[in-house]
């Protein structure tokens, strides 16, 4: 089997792109693996196509392989190269070298949820699968919390400084919604940002006070009776007033959040 700048092999149901053969090949001199053996052939070249021998030893069929690939590989259009030296290969291309195809294996991250107690004080931690067709470790991956106005990332802007997995809520993100943006890295190409869903409202720690005897922080919803435990030697009052929720059922599931070390103040 004779063939120049090409290759020989019995293959079946495969694909050929951007290939030449200038001999004999599959028993029909330079064709591809045709359809007797359920091959898929594109961009690919042999003295039977409209091309002939003396065709395809120039600079000029040389430029068209080049293009071909560059076709292929859009985001790294020297990702194949063909080089033609009059002197070598019978004055036929060659395939010089094949580059990095890193470019269109970017790394991809899957899916990205945001957890933690959407309570001012409270931490949110970022989750997430990291996925590269390269087997390239994590590397360079950034991070960007948002705050918004709405579910939907109405008046959404970056919030100074949160760039890493985990952010702790400030005061400033009460009545917001807050969504992470990754970009993930393999230390030698990025992949495309995703972006998690907006959380639900940020709800204040307590509806009020500065938890001290006189002034007890006071706990109008479920979510603030929930950060009791996070203010040890504070004080507290269930606001009847204010609460959506019947006082007996507030003061039914405030011991189970009422460490021993705490004082409550229930007036």
């Amino acid at each position: 089997m004779k063939y120049k700048a090409g290759f020989a092999a019995y293959t079946y149901s495969c694909t050929y792109i951007n290939n030449y053969a200038t001999g004999c090949v599959g028993g029909t001199p330079g064709a591809f693996f045709d359809a007797q053996w359920s091959n898929t052939l594109s961009n690919n070249y042999w003295p039977d196509s409209p091309y002939s021998l003396a065709q395809m030893q120039s600079d000029e069929f040389t430029e068209l392989l080049n293009t071909n690939a560059s076709d292929l590989a859009p985001s790294e259009p020297k990702v194949v190269q063909w080089q033609r030296a009059a002197a070598e290969n019978g004055g036929f291309p060659q395939l010089i070298g094949v580059g990095d195809f890193s470019a269109s294996h970017a790394p991809k991250i899957f899916n990205l949820t945001v957890n933690g107690r959407l309570t001012e004080g409270h931490t949110l931690t970022a989750s997430y699968d990291y996925s590269d067709m390269d087997n390239r470790a994590e590397s360079g991956t950034t991070y960007q919390w948002y705050r918004a106005t709405d579910a939907s990332g109405e008046g959404a802007t970056a919030i100074p400084d949160a760039t890493g997995t985990a952010y702790t809520l400030t005061s400033d993100d009460i009545g917001h919604y807050l969504s992470i943006e990754i970009t993930p890295s393999n230390g030698i190409i990025s992949g495309a940002p995703q972006k998690s869903i907006y959380t639900g409202v940020i709800e204040q720690q307590f509806a009020g006070g500065l938890g001290t005897p006189d002034d007890p922080y006071l706990i109008s919803t479920l979510g603030h009776l929930k950060s009791v435990s996070d203010c040890p030697g504070a004080y507290f009052r269930l606001d009847a007033a204010s609460t959506p929720t019947p006082l007996t059922s507030l003061c039914a599931v405030l011991p189970a959040h009422l460490p021993a070390t705490l004082t409550a103040i229930i007036k």
